[in-house]
């Protein structure tokens, strides 16, 4: 496979286009790398100048990872039989009331 190698000038641009663009996804160092690699440019501290680059991205910067601490609970799903729920009263028939019908 052959990549084209890219002089300094043009890196910032693919740079942008592999990472801030409104397509990229604002993604890390190694997805920013493999997108630039996949569209076939290639220049020897890829890696190095993608962190760079991430690393002063205002968006990612002010984004942040979530931590644990952020992230909201996960409460368990109760898991329950069909007729758990249900509940019946065995009573036996009701007294006679002056009207005829029985319950």
């Amino acid at each position: 496979m052959f990549r084209r190698c890219i002089p300094e000038e043009e890196v910032e641009g693919i740079l942008f286009a592999c990472h801030s663009s409104s397509y990229a996804g604002h993604f890390a160092t190694y997805k920013t790398v493999s997108k630039g690699l996949q569209a076939g440019f290639w220049w020897p501290t890829m890696f190095k100048d993608a962190h760079a680059f991430i690393s002063r991205c205002d968006a990612c910067q002010r984004m942040g990872n979530i931590s644990k601490r952020n992230e909201m609970p996960q409460n368990f799903i109760l898991e329950v039989e069909v007729f758990d729920v249900w509940g019946i009263d065995f009573m036996g028939p009701s007294q006679p009331l002056l009207v005829t019908n029985t319950f």
